[in-house]
């Protein structure tokens, strides 16, 4: 005679084969009904959770949490089923990020704030589409966007009243998750992607008090997310001075590798503004530039280079002589 539970088993392989995401919530749904402690409901969960992703196969986000149930089994299991429901999220439920506030927990926040700023991404689109796409505007994705956006950003301005660094290092976190390519059209999203330009545009002190924030903004993969680096640095001061000069390899890659001449300018201007700010800066940041010059590939700025060593070079050398 079958077991009971190898029966569930078999079924929910079943279930899982057939990318049943809809019967799956409607499952978990029953499961929270009838199971009353948390010690019932972990082991029931063996049967429910989706299984590593095959090859060949697509699973990744197709296994995801319906916001009510989504929800539900985080109030409940807050500890215990945290991470699955961090795992499964697709859309914003607000009664979750209410709750995870609540619970002050802060890496939930964090991932949930990932993930819906790569959703409103794909909603900008619909929202406000270039004129060569001839559809009109999407005022639900509108509205959508400016919900959700609206939640983040109090968060936001919550995490920064309490406390800049703070605001910097989760910042610095939901920017640190982003791959390479995963922004596109980067001045569109700008314009119309309000939790993107909020972390772009906003409190740029703190973020070059930072040494760690700015850190994850120049190591990203992301040559968008390196770009806000560099808008951020691109005023004087000495705190830039020393972000600059903690990061001359992420320059240096900068200049020597393939990204736009435009982006090499935005890099130079950085370095030089940082040497104006003095000697000991000067120092460290000459020989790179000098090294960099004798560059001569189709994408290189090898006259600008040598344009910003001379000047700096000068100026410093009289500084020395008198």
């Amino acid at each position: 005679m079958v077991k009971r539970d190898e029966a569930w088993g078999t079924f929910h392989r079943l279930l899982f084969w057939l990318f049943d995401v809809r019967r799956w919530n409607k499952e978990l749904r029953k499961l929270l009904e009838i199971v009353e402690t948390e010690e019932g409901f972990l082991y029931k969960m063996q049967f429910y959770t989706p299984p590593p992703k095959p090859s060949g196969r697509a699973w990744g986000w197709r296994w995801y949490l319906e916001p009510d149930v989504a929800t539900e089994i985080y109030k409940r299991y807050p500890e215990s089923m945290r991470d699955f429901v961090e795992h499964h999220i697709q859309d914003l439920p607000p009664d979750l990020f209410d709750l995870a506030t609540q619970h002050g927990d802060e890496e939930l926040l964090d991932y949930i704030t990932y993930t819906q700023m790569l959703k409103l991404q794909q909603l900008v689109w619909q929202a406000y589409p270039p004129v060569t796409y001839y559809r009109k505007p999407d005022e639900k994705a509108r509205e959508t966007i400016e919900a959700t956006s609206a939640l983040i950003i109090a968060r936001f301005n919550r995490l920064y009243d309490g406390s800049p660094e703070k605001y910097v290092r989760h910042a610095a976190n939901v920017m640190s998750r982003i791959r390479a390519f995963q922004i596109g059209s980067f001045e569109l999203q700008l314009r119309h992607n309000p939790v993107l330009n909020y972390l772009a545009k906003k409190h740029h002190e703190a973020w070059r008090a930072s040494s760690e924030g700015i850190l994850e903004l120049m190591e990203s993969p992301d040559i968008y997310v390196n770009l806000i680096a560099l808008d951020i640095l691109s005023k004087g001061g000495d705190e830039s001075a020393n972000r600059v000069i903690e990061n001359l390899r992420m320059f240096r890659s900068l200049l020597l590798g393939r990204t736009k001449i435009n982006t090499k300018k935005k890099v130079l201007a950085c370095l030089e503004n940082a040497a104006w700010q003095g000697e000991q800066y000067a120092q460290q940041i000459l020989p790179h530039l000098r090294d960099i010059v004798d560059f001569q590939g189709k994408r290189a700025i090898s006259d600008d280079v040598m344009v910003a060593y001379l000047r700096l070079q000068t100026a410093f050398s009289e500084v020395e002589a008198g």
